[in-house]
């Protein structure tokens, strides 16, 4: 299920993986850990991934479960698969996973950070409580694609959760982006709408529909998207609406336009 990523699936979740960062900063606190010995498959290495827990608060946690990635040597990425799993007595809404493929390039040690949020109230037109990740659960993680690394060698993979939000609007992590992505999401969704509200007022809802499925209308400089994030985020409230529009007609879509947007936490 894609608790939205720049990757994962959409039934509930949407799931965002960005705004990566090829530097040695952005997992200082993994950098003297000594790489475990890869496995060798017939697939190529399977490679252990390095994860750091968030600390517990009041004897609970959220927690960080990884399998092993698949890398073909010397510098491609295949992916990987971890769960986020809620062991709290509240549910999550949304959350931002780091994870950081260690790299040794020209004999230097660097690290190509990249960010995956996952979130199930990007805009309150199409927020279900239902499909939070409950106290006992658990959401899948994949990584987004194949990255292969020109001129470096892999050396490992880490991961550590950035920050989560629960639905009483309380946090953990450390938050070293995530609660500035997740808001640039819902900004996104959020003036999407209200811009897509004021052109149903001069086109028809099967005309908009049609636009929401290009690229090129996001980059138009009055509907106010300001980074790539808000782009995202307004791609998939598009990607919703026409779901909607497919399985209840134009009739309900201009409905769900009409009505003022409510406030996003």
């Amino acid at each position: 299920m894609r608790l939205l990523v720049f990757c994962v699936s959409i039934v509930a979740l949407v799931s965002l993986i960005g705004i990566s960062t090829l530097g040695g900063n952005r997992l200082a606190m993994q950098q003297n850990a000594p790489l475990q010995i890869a496995n060798q498959t017939q697939a190529g290495l399977q490679l252990p991934i390095t994860i750091k827990q968030l600390q517990p608060e009041n004897d609970v946690n959220v927690e960080l479960l990884c399998g092993t990635a698949s890398v073909t040597p010397p510098n491609i990425l295949n992916g990987f698969q971890c769960t986020l799993k809620n062991n709290t007595h509240k549910s999550i809404t949304a959350a931002n996973i780091i994870y950081s493929t260690v790299l040794e390039e020209a004999g230097k040690e660097t690290r190509d950070s990249r960010n995956q949020i996952l979130m199930t109230n990007f805009h309150p037109d199409f927020y279900d409580k239902e499909k939070n990740i409950m106290p006992g659960g658990s959401n899948t993680l994949r990584s987004d694609g194949v990255f292969t690394y020109h001129n470096a060698v892999i050396k490992g993979i880490e991961a550590y959760i950035d920050y989560v939000e629960f639905e009483d609007s309380t946090s953990m992590g450390p938050d070293v982006e995530g609660s500035k992505l997740i808001k640039d999401f819902r900004a996104g969704a959020v003036k999407y709408k209200s811009w897509l509200a004021k052109e149903s007022k001069q086109k028809s809802i099967d005309t908009l529909i049609q636009l929401t499925q290009s690229d090129e209308e996001l980059q138009k400089p009055e509907i106010g998207l300001n980074n790539i994030t808000q782009k995202e985020g307004a791609r998939r409230y598009g990607i919703r609406l026409r779901k909607l529009y497919k399985q209840r007609g134009p009739t309900e879509v201009q409905k769900y336009l009409s009505t003022t947007p409510r406030g996003i936490n």
